[in-house]
């Protein structure tokens, strides 16, 4: 990743949109990544989003908005995703990231 790919980075969870019902909020995040992003981060925190199942099945569905768009995922949110996503290493778009030690 070189700092091209963040040049404009867009960061987001459903809080940040308390009026729009989830899936207005998953189709307002794939318009925007539609806009020339370049990285968009997926920040669910709060009490906006408590279902892990359903946190879990909108990270994969935005993630892969993110590839077919070419932007970067990246994913800061509950330890427990990040388990769930896998672990050791996955991939995101176009970037890895590695989770553990």
């Amino acid at each position: 990743m070189n700092k091209d790919d963040l040049q404009r980075y867009f960061v987001a969870g459903s809080q940040d949109f308390p009026t729009l019902t989830l899936s207005e909020y998953e189709a307002k995040i794939v318009a925007i990544m539609q806009t020339g992003i370049t990285a968009y981060q997926f920040r669910e925190k709060g009490a906006g989003l408590t279902d892990s199942a359903t946190r879990l099945a909108l990270a994969r569905r935005l993630q892969a908005a993110a590839k077919a768009a070419n932007v970067r995922f990246l994913l800061m949110m509950m330890s427990i995703l990040h388990w769930q996503l896998g672990r050791m290493a996955f991939t995101l778009a176009k970037m890895t990231v590695t989770f553990g030690r």
